[in-house]
């Protein structure tokens, strides 16, 4: 027996029998960002950089067991549309995707590297970028329903273990009211949220059955990280008012695995990130 034969042997032994993905499915991680005045919470892009580093972090053990060569996982950023905006989101998105089955083998090793050592640079241009000013005014808004409800599906995959990261303040907001669309008590902004003040909040958001308006277009399986809940206001209620109303959605959207972090200091925000995934 050659020695390439044993070593082929013994890799494809070990590949097996250490949980790796031989025979499964790929991991297909995105991590969805919302660019708009929440950048102007403090230390908001330090957060979210250790956020999306554990997730890489997961990635690369994903790629790893199957030491390199056998994997097919995919790892992408997505940027959440604004409306007027001049950010090259599409040129950024293609610097942060990387599709391990659409690499030859003898080249796997060598991009990955390359795409990790480049990742915090091109981060570090992105929010640079992104940063519009010091006011909320000076910020577009991002259409959190129709990305889910119109896009999402476009980065999942039928064939993969479908995980996402969403890195978002938890407010459906746009410029103005003339952009939301309802039907009776169900809506695709968030505003209605201010309308329920006091400790009964809940109790009145239950009886008039407010909430968000449910996608319609059915999502492929996924496990979803909702990351970042921030209050805007001074409402000592207001961040469990944006995870209910989340939760609500997300259910009547028919979307089940899901969890709920609200923002916390950056190391703290990555260790959230690392235990959820």
């Amino acid at each position: 027996m050659t020695n390439f034969i044993r070593i082929f042997l013994i890799v494809s032994f070990l590949s097996v029998n250490s949980g790796g993905f031989c025979g499964t499915k790929p991991n297909n991680m995105i991590i969805v960002l919302d660019l708009s005045d929440r950048l102007l919470n403090q230390g908001q892009q330090e957060k979210d950089q250790a956020a999306i580093m554990a997730m890489f972090e997961k990635f690369e053990q994903s790629v790893r067991q199957q030491f390199f060569v056998k994997s097919k996982d995919v790892f992408s950023i997505v940027i959440i549309p604004q409306r007027g905006s001049k950010l090259n989101a599409d040129g950024f998105e293609k610097r942060l995707r990387l599709d391990m089955n659409n690499i030859a083998i003898s080249e796997k090793n060598r991009r990955f590297m390359a795409f990790k050592s480049q990742l915090p640079t091109v981060l570090n241009s992105l929010y640079g970028q992104a940063q519009k000013g010091s006011r909320p005014s000076d910020y577009f808004g991002v259409d959190i329903w129709q990305f889910f409800n119109e896009s999402l599906n476009n980065y999942l995959s039928p064939i993969a273990n479908n995980s996402m990261l969403v890195l978002t303040d938890g407010y459906f907001d746009f410029e103005n009211d003339s952009h939301t669309v309802h039907s009776k008590n169900r809506f695709t902004s968030s505003r209605f949220m201010s309308s329920l003040t006091g400790v009964n909040w809940k109790k009145n958001a239950e009886s008039s059955n407010l909430g968000i308006y449910p996608i319609q277009n059915k999502l492929m399986p996924v496990v979803i990280i909702i990351a970042g809940f921030h209050a805007k206001s001074t409402d000592q209620f207001e961040l469990d008012k944006l995870k209910y109303f989340w939760h609500k959605w997300l259910n009547e959207s028919g979307i089940n695995q899901f969890k709920l972090i609200s923002n916390v200091n950056a190391s703290q925000f990555g260790s959230s990130i690392k235990n959820a995934i």
